[in-house]
C-alpha cells in the first residue's frame, strides 16, 4: 500500500492502528488482565475520577456520543464500569471504573510503561526526514515489520528495568567473559586466535568506527547493574556505507528465554540505521539452531559467500535495512 503514497494515506493509519490494537492485546492477553486494548481510552480517563456522563467522555476522546454509548454498555456488561449518581448532581447518572477495573488497571501499569517506553525508543530511532510522509512510511515500516510484542513482554519481564548501554570501562570485562562462556559453551575446539584479540579489545571496534553495546539488568539496583547480554556492531565498508556486521550478540545463559537476544537484534537494527548503512549482516552456524531460527524470524536471508572469517562458521546472512520486507540478496 506504501505505494500509493498520500492516496492510500488513510488507509494506512487504519491499518497501522488495526495492528497495534492487536500487537497491544496481544500483550495484554499474555499478562492474562481483563483489559481490552478497545477499552483503554476510557479506563484510563476514569482511572482515578469520580466519574464523567457519555457526553463529557465523548468530549474528552474526541468521538461521537453514539460511540462512547456503545463502548460504555458493553463495558458496564463486562463488569468493568458501574452507573452511580452524579456527585454534583443527584439526578444525573454517572460512569466510574468498578473495583474489578481498578485493580486491573493498577496491575496493568508496569505493561503501559513498558509499551509507552518502546513506543517511545521507536520513534526516537527513526531518521529525521523532511516530510510528513516520510517520517510515517519509515515507522510504518518498522512497527509492520518487527512489531512491539515480543518488546514490550521482554521489558515487562525485566520490571520495566532492562537497559541497552554503550560499552565503556565500568562495564570491565564483560565482553571477553560472555562471548568466552559461549565459545566453550559451543566451539570447545574451535575458538581461534582472532577471537582473544577481538574479544580483549572491544575499544578497537569503536576506534574503527563501529559500536558494541551492553544489555543491562538493573531490577537490584545501579550499583548492582548485571550485564547480561552484548554484541557488536563492525562496519565492513566505512566509506561506501554498504554493510555493517553484527558480531559477538550473545546472552548469559540463565537469562536465555527471555527475549533479550531479540531485544538486542533490535537494537542493533536500528543503529546500522542510524549510521547509515544499506545491509545488517552476520555469520553464524547452522548447528546454532536457536540463532538461525532468530535471525530467519527477524527477516534476515541467507547468502552465498566464497569464505568465512571463522573456520566454524557456515552461514552468512544479510537484511535490508531500508527494506526489511525484501526477499533476497544479489
Amino acid at each position: 500500500m506504501e505505494q500509493f503514497g498520500v492516496l492510500a494515506l488513510g488507509s494506512r493509519m487504519k491499518r497501522l492502528s488495526d495492528f497495534l490494537f492487536s500487537e497491544v492485546q496481544a500483550v495484554y492477553n499474555q499478562a492474562s488482565t481483563q483489559i481490552s486494548a478497545t477499552y483503554f481510552p476510557i479506563l484510563r480517563l476514569l482511572n482515578g475520577s469520580s466519574g464523567l456522563g457519555i457526553v463529557d467522555i465523548s468530549m474528552e476522546l474526541g468521538l461521537s456520543h453514539p460511540a462512547i454509548s456503545k463502548q460504555v454498555n458493553k463495558m458496564i456488561k463486562d463488569g468493568l464500569l458501574v452507573k452511580v449518581a452524579s456527585e454534583k448532581d443527584q439526578r444525573k447518572s454517572v460512569v466510574c471504573l468498578s473495583e474489578e477495573a481498578m485493580l486491573s488497571m493498577s496491575e496493568v501499569e508496569p505493561i503501559l510503561k513498558a509499551i509507552g517506553s518502546e513506543v517511545t525508543l521507536l520513534l526516537e530511532a527513526q531518521p529525521i526526514k523532511t516530510t510528513f510522509i516520510e517520517s510515517f512510511s519509515n515507522v510504518e515500516r518498522e512497527i509492520l515489520h518487527l512489531g512491539l510484542t515480543k518488546q514490550v513482554v521482554t521489558q515487562c519481564k525485566y520490571d520495566n528495568q532492562l537497559f541497552l548501554e554503550p560499552y565503556s570501562s565500568r562495564h570491565g570485562t564483560c565482553f571477553y567473559d560472555l562471548n568466552m562462556a559461549w565459545l566453550e559453551s559451543h566451539f570447545m575446539n574451535q575458538i581461534e586466535p582472532q577471537d582473544f584479540h577481538s574479544l580483549g579489545n572491544p575499544e578497537k571496534v569503536v576506534e574503527e568506527g563501529g559500536e558494541v553495546w551492553c544489555a543491562v539488568d538493573r531490577r537490584k539496583g545501579h550499583e548492582d547493574a548485571q550485564v547480561i547480554g552484548v554484541f557488536a556492531l563492525k562496519p565492513r565498508d566505512k566509506l561506501t556505507k554498504d554493510s555493517i556486521e553484527l558480531s559477538k550478540m550473545t546472552v548469559t545463559p540463565s537469562e536465555q528465554g527471555n527475549g533479550v537476544g531479540r531485544y538486542m537484534l533490535t537494537h542493533a537494527f536500528r543503529r546500522a540505521r542510524a549510521l547509515d548503512y544499506k545491509t545488517l549482516c552476520l555469520e553464524s552456524a547452522r548447528k546454532l539452531k536457536s540463532a538461525i531460527h532468530l535471525y530467519d524470524s527477524f527477516g534476515f536471508k541467507e547468502v552465498n559467500v566464497d569464505k568465512f572469517s571463522y573456520h566454524r562458521t557456515d552461514v552468512y546472512m544479510a537484511l535490508d535495512i531500508q527494506n526489511p520486507h525484501k526477499r533476497g540478496f544479489q
